[in-house]
């Protein structure tokens, strides 16, 4: 069988091995990775633990990818060898320095690191028309802060104009210009080594302008965790309003600006705390023409080949710190 394996942000500098037997015989073999050899004998039913030091460390001022392919190679039998690719992108993001008040000033945000969320999807338009948005029609960055009473996005478009309209439901919003953003409370979505979604413990909102100013912005919950992992059945429930997460938009000089508060329940059960980490997906929907029933391209902060809405594994591990 093969041995199940996690991995997890240990530290800025390092990740935590952990890979378990669960056969009723003792586990002997290799962990191979890049950064040297080990070996492992782990008794029926048990565990064995490991770190790895990364190649570079997290920073707060870049997202950094790291390609992190391990592979274990058991003794005896077949000698068979596992592989598990659990690469991921990684920031580190700073306690606000202030309280954050969401009021669409985009002033406050100067101190805070810029990211630039550099992956983009076609639309089916584009794609059948072999064109290639770029950077001069549609681009971004990114800013994360956080302190006891919440986590705080900033989002910073480029765009040569805000595409808005009208929709009888507010969750169809994502076809205008929009944003949304997930969370994987648990850092977990790597885990799986079959099919890889969204889980038991994750997020999924979107921030949508309401009107062609964007003077008002509604918050559309579409995936909440298990109650379990909550508040129960006072718990927030998915395909809802989110009216405890404060959101507010403004246009720019060369596009527009939206900034977010997600209150301490909305993350649940992650805790904001220095030293926790949480995967942050966060995905721009740029529409262009409003007759299009989807938008003609996206840009997101995630690393996959894939749209990142159900795909946890994709979702940059932002590590909170001082």
């Amino acid at each position: 069988q093969r041995p199940p394996m996690t991995v997890r942000l240990n530290s800025a500098s390092e990740v935590a091995v952990h890979l378990e037997n669960i056969e009723n015989t003792t586990l002997s073999g290799t962990l191979l990775s890049p950064r040297g050899d080990r070996k492992v004998s782990i008794p029926a039913g048990g565990s064995a633990d490991f770190t790895l030091p990364l190649p570079v460390p997290l920073s707060a001022e870049k997202q950094t990818s790291y390609d992190l392919i391990l592979r274990f190679r058991k003794q005896g039998g077949k000698n068979d060898i596992f592989r598990y690719d659990r690469s991921f992108a990684g920031l580190l993001a700073k306690r606000a320095d202030q309280p954050i008040v969401i009021d669409g000033n985009p002033e406050k945000w100067d101190a805070y690191p810029a990211i630039p969320m550099t992956t983009r999807f076609r639309g089916k338009f584009l794609q059948h028309r072999g064109i290639f948005p770029d950077a001069q029609d549609f681009s971004a960055d990114c800013k994360i802060a956080w302190d006891e009473n919440g986590l705080y996005l900033a989002v910073f478009v480029r765009d040569d104009k805000f595409v808005w309209k009208k929709y009888p439901r507010i969750k169809d919003g994502w076809k205008n210009d929009s944003l949304q953003v997930f969370f994987d409370t648990f850092a977990d979505g790597r885990d799986s080594d079959r099919k890889r979604t969204t889980g038991p413990d994750d997020w999924s909102y979107g921030i949508y302008p309401q009107n062609a100013t964007g003077s008002e912005v509604a918050v559309w919950r579409y995936l909440t965790p298990d109650v379990q992992l909550t508040r129960g059945v006072a718990g927030a429930k998915a395909d809802t309003l989110a009216d405890d997460v404060k959101a507010a938009f403004r246009k720019t000089a060369d596009g527009y600006f939206y900034e977010v508060a997600f209150p301490p329940k909305s993350v649940e059960p992650f805790r904001l705390k220095a030293g926790n980490t949480i995967g942050i997906g966060i995905l721009l929907n740029d529409a262009d023409d409003p007759s299009q029933q989807e938008p003609r391209s996206r840009l997101t902060n995630t690393i996959g080949t894939d749209m990142p809405n159900e795909r946890p594994d994709f979702w940059p591990l932002i590590r909170l710190i001082e």
